[in-house]
């Protein structure tokens, strides 16, 4: 154990570490990606001018092989095949071989292009040979060999050169791929920040309205307790109660009439069929005792036209002359005279609970009660908007926790990513 301890190798150092903001790796990145263009530029020259040279040998190729003639005697209908042949594989290599220019610039785009041009023209040749060369072949051999060659030789260029543009792309497009993440993490970052200060300031405005609403409710217990409120409460409840009482004595009025709606009813048809006679004022009055009782008991006339009006029918119903049972002709006689000295005491009490009415809808009108409401409405709308902005600030802080997680997520994803393509281990800051 002890020589262990003395002959153990050491553990290998800890990575050193780059801490990067989120705009320096962007930078850092930018740079490495136009380094690696550059460097990449001598290699692609290269084989750019080497695909050029094999384009212009094919080309000096296909003009020997215009001018070529057969090596021996050939049957006219093959020789005219083969010539037609021969001009059309010529006019489409040409064609093709023309459409090749090394790009002006060396960009991703510019070589991704010029990529898919070399592509095109090594289908196209190769269709040309298979769909002519047949004829070809056979009449002009010793001119189509070296064109055949130089095919073979430029397709090799071509196949060449795409491998060269497609790592070149590739590794460029690795790091547009990081250039992405870098953007697409700031403005998440960015973005939570904003959601941060949306939310502090939400939680200013919540402090606000809590401040405003305790003066509100501390003014509003002021004001409740003091005695104008109290005699204005009051005042409100003995509103309401008189306001009852009102409706019970129309009510009462009302329940007196209906009792006396069968004989009424009686009088008036008995009035409609001439039986007996009534002036006009009597007979308005008993229109209104059968149809709108309550009417009658706020006036000192149309109560003294009542009052006629049920002396008559008393004087009727003893007199037999309304058409009812001894029973009941005794009962509604005893009521009609009931009612008719009695009628005058509705308005009375009428009148007396009005004047307590007013009274007190005057006292309850006090400005405590005005102010009472506005601070209640107020305090209500207050409290609602308390409520929406807390509710406001839980939605946010939902969001920034989704945020935050994924923020998390990116962050690891791309630390991996700029350390490999780095070379050194990457922690991002921001």
């Amino acid at each position: 154990m002890f020589f262990k301890r003395i002959f153990r190798k050491p553990p290998p150092p800890e990575p050193a570490v780059e801490k990067l903001s989120l705009a320096d790796l962007h930078k850092r990145v930018e740079k490495l990606k136009v380094e690696k263009l550059e460097k990449a530029k001598p290699q692609l020259k290269a084989v750019l001018d080497e695909t050029a040279k094999q384009c212009e040998a094919l080309l000096n190729e296909l003009k020997t092989l215009s001018g070529a003639k057969p090596t021996e005697e050939v049957h006219p209908g093959l020789m005219k095949s083969a010539t037609e042949a021969r001009k059309l594989l010529i006019e489409k290599m040409t064609r093709t071989l023309a459409d090749i220019k090394p790009p002006s610039e060396f960009s991703t785009t510019a070589l991704a292009a010029f990529d898919g041009k070399l592509t095109k023209a090594a289908n196209l040749t190769t269709d040309a040979v298979v769909t002519h060369g047949r004829y070809v072949r056979t009449v002009f051999e010793p001119g189509f060999a070296p064109v055949q060659s130089r095919l073979r030789g430029l397709h090799e260029q071509i196949r060449q050169s795409h491998t060269i543009i497609e790592g070149v792309i590739h590794e460029s497009k690795t790091l547009d791929q990081i250039l992405s993440e870098v953007d697409s993490l700031t403005g998440l970052v960015e973005n939570a920040e904003r959601t941060q200060d949306d939310i502090k300031s939400l939680e200013g405005q919540t402090k606000e309205i809590g401040d405003a609403l305790k003066e509100k409710r501390d003014r509003l217990a002021e004001l409740t307790s003091s005695e104008e409120f109290k005699r204005a409460t009051d005042s409100a409840r003995q509103v309401d109660q008189i306001k009852q009482e009102i409706n019970r004595v129309k009510s009462e009025a009302v329940s007196a009439f209906s009792d006396l709606n069968r004989p009424l009813r009686k009088l008036e048809k008995l009035v409609a069929s001439g039986g007996h006679q009534m002036d006009r004022e009597l007979i308005k009055a008993l229109k209104s005792c059968i149809d709108n009782p309550t009417e009658i008991i706020f006036s000192d006339e149309k109560i003294s036209a009542a009052e006629a009006l049920l002396r008559e029918t008393s004087k009727l119903l003893s007199e037999r002359k309304i058409d009812l049972s001894d029973r009941e002709r005794r009962k509604k006689l005893e009521r009609a005279q009931k009612l008719a000295a009695g009628l005058s005491g509705y308005k009375k009490r009428l009148d007396s609970l009005n004047q307590k009415l007013e009274a007190h809808a005057h006292a309850m009108a006090h400005p405590v009660q005005k102010h009472v409401a506005e601070l209640e409405q107020s305090i209500s709308q207050h409290e609602s908007k308390l409520k929406q902005t807390k509710t406001e600030i839980e939605e946010l802080e939902c969001k920034l926790k989704r945020m935050k997680d994924e923020i998390e997520e990116k962050r690891v994803k791309l630390e991996g990513l700029a350390s490999e393509i780095l070379g050194t281990k990457v922690e991002l800051t921001f």
